[in-house]
């Protein structure tokens, strides 16, 4: 009987550990996951900021500002962009509408995905821009907004990706150097054909 009582003792201390080491499993899975959310919830706000500023959409990286991260590094952070947004703006009222990039543009851009592994870059540039903005800058605005609704329709067509633009320079990648050169001579063309 002893023996037995032993056994059951055993048994349930087995079973003690057992559960005791499951509740511990799971309390630290779920800090650790409640951490992971506290470290990684503000970066992510921080993420949409920076985007909205990248597309210029000042007023939506005014809302998601208006949220309090939770670390020290991310207020920081924030504190800067925040700085950095007010500069975008005031700096926005001297661009030309035509150099800005509308939803739809970053609607187009974003169609095709971006390729991997070996790639193929093409960089463009509107040769002397700078005095053609000085000399003609209303006429110049029309002619980007032509120039890069070009480009654009090009890069979709020859499977191109629109890395980013900056002014009138594209940085497009492709995941062939045939597609890349398909795209170079069909935009020539393309440009050549446009109604100026």
């Amino acid at each position: 009987a002893s023996v037995a009582a032993a056994d059951d003792s055993l048994n349930t201390s087995k079973r003690n550990i057992i559960i005791i080491n499951v509740v511990t499993g799971v309390l630290l899975i779920g800090l650790s996951f409640m951490l992971s959310h506290a470290t990684t919830e503000p970066l992510h706000k921080l993420q949409k900021q920076m985007l909205a500023v990248s597309n210029m959409d000042l007023e939506a990286a005014d809302e998601a500002r208006k949220s309090k991260s939770l670390l020290t590094e991310v207020r920081t952070m924030q504190s800067s962009f925040v700085q950095m947004v007010a500069n975008l703006r005031e700096y926005r009222s001297y661009l030309p509408d035509a150099v800005l990039v509308t939803d739809h543009e970053v609607e187009v851009a974003a169609g095709n995905k971006a390729p991997e592994g070996e790639v193929t870059m093409v960089f463009t540039d509107i040769q002397g821009s700078t005095s053609l903005w000085e000399a003609y800058g209303t006429t110049m605005g029309k002619a980007l907004k032509l120039h890069n609704a070009v480009m654009r329709k090009n890069i979709l067509e020859h499977n191109g990706y629109e890395v980013k633009t900056i002014g009138d320079a594209f940085m497009v990648a492709f995941s062939s150097p045939a597609d890349a050169v398909r795209f170079c001579l069909a935009t020539q063309e393309g440009l050549l054909k446009a109604d100026w």
